[in-house]
């Protein structure tokens, strides 16, 4: 992920080499309580460097107290010998593990730009889906997720510090637009809050500030709720930007990221002139976004998909489906049109609660496939339903 753009500008981070020199105490003090031979260990088995560089983000971090510092440094080192393998997957894919389920709901993303020198990262939270989330995966995978995430901007502000000789941090752009309090989920923010407390640990002076967009008139309240869940180093990093429209982000207004170089090598969305990168598209708007229908109580929605005839093919064809109910339950079947009585996909019942309910049946020939989704049973409520079906071959 190489970032360009803003590293010509003045630069937020401070001169490397003065911070060496100024802890170069606390730095080998460090070392000393750790051991060399811990961190030949972890050196022997990773491409990060465990230098004097590593050393004084924890340093910083702890405000110089070397005991505090060797403890997180140790639970680090040890997280990162077990890991390596995960580790390696994530730095090497650029994502994150269960990125695929996690992007079914998620509108995030690096920005592909940089203010001041330092990679953004951005949070559409208003056109996420929070709770179909955290339906779908549990609060230790997302998490876990979102904490092995930061691996890979820890690495690249890494590399960007060597090269600057500034120390390189990430700036949050949170975009609160569309978000409503009925959105809040305290799942997720507990799941926000573990994640927070990883990354805190494992990954020293990496979050450098959370600009905050769009904040809506409710935002005490709503900081109030998220707080409690937060470690304390990540909520001083809060900065408020001014810019609240209800309809449209501009984020060129705020002070703090226009005294660093300004918008303009932003997203439209928040008022520059970059394209959107695929992770902060809306839902709707990507090419894998799923189709909703509302299903009338006491009856049923049928959709027909087109199996086409292959030569090519070898073997039977596959449809790959994905399924989830926004309240209560639907049951779902699949059958050819015409021809073979028995179901494709044997009907059965998707709850609310499983949140994206997804699976793969044969089609073994051409002709035309009639999927159902069943209400007939509720006396009382329609349902909505979210769906995609994909024919591979």
């Amino acid at each position: 992920m190489a970032i360009t753009a803003g590293l010509e500008g003045p630069h937020l981070g401070q001169d490397i080499d003065a911070l060496l020199s100024k802890h170069a105490a606390k730095i080998a003090e460090l070392r000393a309580a750790v051991g060399n031979d811990k961190l030949k260990e972890a050196q022997a088995i990773d491409t990060l460097l465990y230098d004097d560089i590593f050393l004084l983000r924890y340093v910083l971090t702890h405000k110089g107290d070397t005991k505090s510092a060797t403890t997180a440094l140790k639970s680090t080192l040890s997280y990162r010998i077990k890991n390596i393998a995960l580790i390696f997957e994530a730095v090497n894919s650029g994502r994150a593990p269960l990125y695929e389920q996690l992007m079914k709901f998620q509108v995030t993303g690096p920005c592909d730009t940089s203010v001041g020198g330092w990679p953004v990262f951005c949070v559409r939270t208003g056109f996420c889906d929070i709770k179909g989330l955290m339906d779908t995966l549990s609060e230790e995978q997302v998490a876990m997720s979102m904490g092995i995430s930061n691996e890979i901007f820890f690495r690249q502000c890494d590399q960007l510090t060597r090269k600057t000789r500034k120390l390189t941090k990430v700036i949050n752009v949170v975009d609160l637009e569309n978000y409503s309090v009925f959105m809040i989920d305290k799942r997720f923010f507990r799941a926000m809050g573990e994640s927070s407390k990883f990354s805190a640990r494992n990954y020293p002076q990496l979050l450098g500030k959370t600009v905050i967009i769009n904040a809506p008139s409710y935002f005490r309240l709503l900081y109030r709720s998220v707080s409690v869940f937060m470690p304390k180093s990540f909520l001083e990093k809060q900065v408020l930007c001014s810019a609240t429209s209800s309809k449209t982000s501009d984020i060129s207004g705020c002070p703090f990221i226009s005294k660093y170089g300004g918008a303009s090598n932003f997203p439209k969305f928040l008022g520059g002139k970059s394209r959107c990168p695929d992770g902060l598209t809306l839902l709707d708007d990507r090419a894998d976004a799923l189709c909703q229908v509302t299903v009338p109580r006491k009856a049923d929605h049928q959709i027909e998909l087109e199996v086409p005839s292959s030569e090519a093919a070898e073997g039977p064809m596959e449809v790959k489906w994905a399924m989830m109910v926004q309240d209560y339950s639907v049951h779902i079947s699949a059958k050819y049109k015409s021809g073979e009585s028995s179901p494709l996909l044997s009907y059965r019942k998707v709850k609310a609660e499983d949140g994206l309910v997804t699976g793969v049946f044969e089609a073994a020939r051409a002709g035309i496939i009639v999927v159902t989704f069943d209400n007939t049973y509720s006396m009382l409520r329609s349902k909505t339903v979210s769906y995609r079906f994909d024919l591979t071959i």
